[in-house]
Formats: structure tokens, C-alpha cells, sequence
């Protein structure tokens, strides 16, 4: 399985509450990264870093201060100096789970300082899925938000979208396509189908192949994609990379006190 996850934290309160959450944070890159090590039954996270200033993942192992590296004191020491803020950058969570949220870091650090406050935000890509994670503390509630998106759900997505810009009567108008030919079904596999291969700008051997239902010559063709571009319809990549995360998102709330979740689909747990 392969992964690439990022996660960053910024976390507000007295020195005691940053002191417990940043120790939750130094457990996952320790503890739990041992018993993944030995057992392969949990997530962890690593080169975690404590951030003074700006900083990007990019960098993330030559910014800031290994978390690993830490005693108690040095972290003690860290915190003093923080003005009541402290912000973390790490890679991952990685191992095993299913969903972000099953690693439980948000919400051991909720248990571990129900009055402090934090933001944290864990993004990235596991093998067939783009995830994230959000998980806010304030004012003794953990707000959790789950983004999990399959790699073949984003093409149908799209397909939906790029009908609202460019119904099928006036892409078969455009195109010179038969209607009686090409149904609403034909046009959305069409749009699906040639996501990946640079819709709309497509070839015009490559547009001919995936829609032969077309009567269009090439002169015609490189006329109709003039008209397209107007339009400025966002490819494929772009609109992946620009999807609202927080439309496909699963919302819910953990009461660290109560260790009882509520989500938006009133399911309690």
C-alpha cells in the first residue's frame, strides 16, 4: 500500500495542557510507532517537529526541533518560551487503518487536555483514495471532519460538473454528434472516459475514437475547440486538485469526556 500523508497542529493553552497534548503527540511517534513495528495493528506518525516561525512540509525534516529527541525538560523548556502556542509539523499518520480517523490522535490529544485548544489537519493520498482529516478543539468539544474520496469516484464527479458547463445538446451541437446516437449515459461515459486523456482538448483521432457517434472533420473540429476554450472548462487535474473538500466530508463531534462521538448521520457511538 503505498502513502503519502502530511499532518499539522497548532495547539493554544497553559504550559501544562501544551505539555500533555505535545506528549500525545511524542507517543505516536514512539510508543505507537514500536507496537506498529512489532504488532502491525495501529498507525503512527514521524519526523514530527516543533515549529518556531513559518515552515512546509517540503522541509519539514530540517525545520524546527525533533520531537523525538525531546526529554520532558527540553519540552518543558520549549513551551515556556511559546507565549501559549506551539505548532507541529509530521509525516503521516502511517500503518494500519482504514480511515484517518481511526488513529485516534485527535482525540487522545482531546482526552489529554479537554480545555486547551487545537487545530490540527492531516491530508494526502493512500492507495486509491485521496483522504483528510480535521480535527478542532475548542471549548471542550473535538469537531472532527473526514474527507475520503476513491480514485474512481472523481471522474463521475466531474463528468456531473462539466454537464452543468456544457449540457450534451450543445456539446453535440458543437461537435457534430448525433442525439439520437449519443444519450445522456454516452455523454457521461465519454466525459469519464477521456478525463485522463486531456478532455476537452483531446486529439482529434483520440476524440473520434471515444466518440464515434461524431461527424465532424478535423478543420471543423479545431473550430469547435476554439468555442470550448471559451468556456474555460477546467481539466481533470485542476479540478482534483481544487475539489471542495468540506461538500464530500463526513461531519461529526467527540466528547472527550463523555468518549462519545455524534455524526451528522445521527449515529452515536
Amino acid at each position: 500500500m503505498s502513502a503519502d500523508l502530511n499532518t499539522e497542529i497548532t495547539m493554544k493553552g497553559t504550559e501544562e495542557e501544551l505539555f500533555s497534548l505535545v506528549k500525545v503527540i511524542q507517543s505516536f511517534e514512539t510508543e505507537e510507532y514500536e507496537q506498529y513495528n512489532t504488532k502491525h495493528d495501529c498507525g503512527y506518525i514521524e519526523f514530527c517537529r516543533i515549529i518556531e516561525g513559518e515552515a512546509d512540509f517540503s522541509k519539514t525534516q530540517s525545520n524546527g526541533k525533533s520531537l523525538e529527541e525531546l526529554s520532558d525538560e527540553d519540552i518543558h523548556s520549549l513551551i515556556s518560551k511559546a507565549n501559549g502556542e506551539i505548532r507541529i509539523l509530521a509525516s503521516g499518520p502511517y500503518g494500519v487503518f482504514f480511515n484517518i480517523s481511526e488513529v485516534e490522535l485527535f482525540q487522545e490529544m482531546a482526552c489529554a487536555a479537554p480545555t486547551a485548544y487545537f487545530n490540527g489537519f492531516s491530508s494526502g493520498f493512500v492507495t486509491g483514495a485521496d483522504v483528510s482529516l480535521t480535527g478542532e478543539l475548542k471549548e471542550g468539544i473535538l469537531y472532527l471532519s473526514e474527507y475520503n474520496m476513491p480514485d474512481e469516484a472523481i471522474p463521475e464527479i466531474y463528468a456531473d460538473e462539466i454537464k452543468k458547463v456544457l449540457p450534451r445538446s450543445e456539446f453535440c451541437s458543437l461537435f457534430k454528434v448525433n442525439e439520437d446516437e449519443f444519450d445522456d449515459e454516452c455523454y457521461r461515459d465519454f466525459i469519464m472516459d477521456t478525463s485522463y486523456e486531456g478532455f476537452p482538448e483531446l486529439d482529434y483521432e483520440v476524440f473520434l475514437d471515444y466518440c464515434d457517434a461524431s461527424e465532424i472533420d478535423e478543420e471543423e473540429y479545431e473550430k469547435a475547440i476554439e468555442i470550448l476554450r471559451s468556456k474555460k472548462i477546467i481539466e481533470m487535474d485542476d479540478f482534483r486538485d481544487n475539489i471542495d473538500i468540506n461538500e464530500y466530508s463526513e461531519h461529526g463531534t467527540y466528547d472527550p469526556i463523555k468518549k462519545k462521538y455524534t455524526w451528522d448521520n445521527n449515529e452515536d457511538n
